[in-house]
């Protein structure tokens, strides 16, 4: 499929009717890939783990794990899938609040993701511009299942925690900006001194702390799953030198960007 724009794009989409038994793997691919099953069940087996998988619910695959999946052999699965790559891709990914600690997750409208995935492998081939029509089921699809999450998590009765959840996703968007605490402050319209108590309380650390720990994630994210240089992950995740990234990274990870690459 050709590819649209380096920042996101999708690499494969399809749906199969599996025949009882059927197995898939164990594979490694080097883009994500989540599956949705629309009916029937399976089993998932990523990073020596197995979990459970039945409709109404979904499956998540990160590039570099090795992956099998099985259709059950009484009530074999109806899924779909979307894979997806580009320097964004594990951003949007977090967003969607999608993790390899959590890698089945509910489908809170699954009709409505049987359709997103349909259309995106319809219109995939059939449009000149379809690409950019499945990358929109994509968005769509992860925007969803991000939703869901969200409903489930904690609730957030408070302003407090509603402030913190709007300031989360400010700095995730964020990350390749300069970012400071008086750029989230702005974004709430909340003063320096409200801010700092808010992160506090949900997260129990500052605000500067918290965009470092998450510019220091989105890096470990880079260095393993991209071929950007050290630099271009430096600033990418925010840093403005890559001496200071190399510095934050050792004093939080413990080892260099270099190292940490090598899997040292």
């Amino acid at each position: 499929m050709e590819a649209y724009g380096a920042a996101l794009r999708v690499t494969v989409c399809g749906t199969e009717r599996c025949s009882p038994g059927h197995q898939f793997g164990p594979a490694v691919r080097d883009y994500h890939l989540i599956h949705c099953v629309f009916s029937g069940k399976g089993a998932y087996f990523p990073r020596q783990r197995q979990h459970a998988v039945e409709a109404g619910q979904g499956f998540v695959i990160f590039p570099g794990d090795v992956t099998t999946y099985r259709a059950d052999e009484a009530e074999p699965w109806h899924y779909g899938w979307i894979g997806y790559a580009g320097e964004a891709a594990a951003a949007v990914t977090r967003q969607a609040d999608l993790c390899r600690e959590r890698p089945v997750f509910p489908l809170p409208e699954p009709e409505r993701a049987r359709l997103l995935l349909a259309h995106a492998e319809r219109d995939a081939f059939a449009l000149r511009l379809g690409e950019m029509s499945a990358l929109g089921a994509l968005l769509q699809l992860l925007a969803q299942i991000g939703q869901q999450s969200t409903a489930n998590s904690k609730p957030a009765t408070t302003q407090q925690a509603r402030y913190f959840q709007k300031a989360a996703g400010y700095i995730e968007r964020n990350l390749n900006h300069p970012l400071r605490v008086t750029d989230v402050a702005g974004f709430l319209g909340l003063c320096r001194s409200q801010v700092f108590r808010i992160f506090q309380d949900a997260a129990g650390c500052s605000p500067k702390a918290y965009i470092q720990a998450a510019r220091i994630r989105q890096a470990k994210e880079l260095l393993k799953g991209s071929a950007l240089s050290i630099k271009e992950i430096a600033f990418s995740t925010g840093f403005s030198a890559p001496e200071k990234m190399a510095r934050a990274f050792q004093r939080e990870v413990g080892t260099t960007p270099t190292l940490y690459r090598k899997g040292s």
